[in-house]
């Protein structure tokens, strides 16, 4: 009789500390991802007069948030059209003014690089310019906490930017 009952309380025992471990290991994941994060590259290439654009982000992310705008589960892995929403996505909410005119940005493509998802935009651009207007709302009204970092280069110049909730139009100078 002694025994059974040994047996149940340590059956009990160890299911504890397996419980805990496991609770713990699905903890994990949240909180490595307890924040939001993007880097965009601007680059302005003088020999074919374009202003290259570079969005660097999580693929999760978008996947997450163009799930919810089309108001289903989406993937990059399942869903070949996900490419296109994520292309007219980023055009919508990051946009170049030089010298009060909008910079017409073209999707070039996206690759990913691990876990994160590369997009590759070019617009029309003449000459280098002094200053940037840039608004970049990616992510930021979907995702609280949202930090999006720019990092621009103009000839042998470089600005750079941060855009997060109610910072999302900044203006980057070349003099």
């Amino acid at each position: 009789m002694m025994t059974s009952r040994i047996k149940t309380v340590w059956g009990r025992a160890s299911a504890l500390p397996l419980i805990g471990l496991l609770c713990l290991m699905l903890a994990i994941p949240a909180m490595a991802h307890s924040f939001y994060t993007a880097l965009t590259r601007l680059n302005y290439n003088s020999e074919a007069q374009t202003i290259e654009v570079i969005h660097r982000l999580a693929a999760h992310d978008m996947e997450a948030v163009l799930s919810f705008q089309e108001k289903q589960v989406m993937s990059f892995e399942k869903d070949a059209q996900l490419e296109g929403l994520a292309g007219d996505y980023l055009i919508r909410h990051f946009t170049l003014d030089i010298d009060g005119k909008a910079i017409p940005l073209q999707f070039i493509g996206l690759e990913f690089s691990g876990e994160d998802l590369i997009g590759y935009f070019e617009g029309p651009l003449k000459a280098a310019p002094q200053k940037i207007a840039i608004t970049n709302r990616i992510f930021i009204d979907e995702l609280p906490g949202q930090i999006n970092t720019l990092v621009a280069t103009i000839g042998e110049k470089t600005g750079a930017a941060r855009f997060s909730e109610g910072e999302t139009h900044k203006i980057v100078d070349f003099p």
